[in-house]
């Protein structure tokens, strides 16, 4: 979350400005080599190969539980539909989908609170039970290097993480650059801002409960 302003005034005026469609024609354009822009699209075709993999893999895991649909029936369908649906729809059902995703995210995350909540018969068990286990310490400003984790690692460490994806990730910068002016860029990610607070949240009440 606190990386959307630095995406926003740092890295989308660039994109902006030069006229660029993707990062690597600005790593053409920052480095006059043709070598580095194939070199950053080929990490990035094998990076994002191994992460479709799972996340096709993911929920046909759930199918085969459920359904006892067979891996190679479930994978060759959702793949499919995800093919056939972004040909169709090109940018704009990539984007339809990512809605979709987040409403069902955070359905089944509030879902899941108040089942256990239920479970738990109230949440004053629920903050005992973190509070005995030391899980409601949110600010450590230890600067210890070996410890394993901090207020100040957490930050910082998710904070790069998050600007690297937000800001120079081709399927990030490819919405970005798809949409009219930078006005509107600057609207989509404040709009943006309440939802991924609410995610991440919600996500945290989940690992509690």
């Amino acid at each position: 979350i606190l990386t959307f302003p630095i995406v926003l005034y740092l890295f989308i005026p660039v994109y902006f400005n030069l006229g660029v469609t993707s990062v690597y024609q600005y790593l053409d354009m920052r480095f006059k080599s043709g070598f580095v822009r194939r070199l950053a699209s080929g990490t990035y075709i094998f990076r994002s190969s191994l992460n479709l993999g799972v996340s096709l893999f993911t929920p046909c895991v759930a199918l085969k539980t459920v359904l006892g649909l067979p891996y190679s029936l479930s994978i060759i369908g959702i793949a499919s539909i995800s093919i056939v649906l972004t040909i169709v729809g090109n940018l704009r059902s990539a984007i339809t989908a990512d809605v979709v995703q987040a409403v069902i995210m955070l359905g089944c995350s509030c879902v899941m609170i108040i089942h256990g909540l239920y479970e738990a018969e109230g949440p004053g068990n629920i903050l005992r039970v973190n509070t005995r286990r030391h899980r409601l310490d949110f600010f450590n400003w230890n600067l210890d290097p070996t410890e394993r984790l901090n207020t100040i690692s957490a930050l910082v460490g998710q904070m790069f993480m998050s600007v690297s994806i937000y800001g120079c990730q081709q399927n990030f910068v490819q919405r970005y650059c798809s949409m009219g002016s930078f006005k509107r860029v600057a609207q989509t990610l404040w709009a943006n801002f309440p939802v991924m607070a609410a995610l991440f949240s919600l996500n945290w009440l989940v690992g509690m409960v």
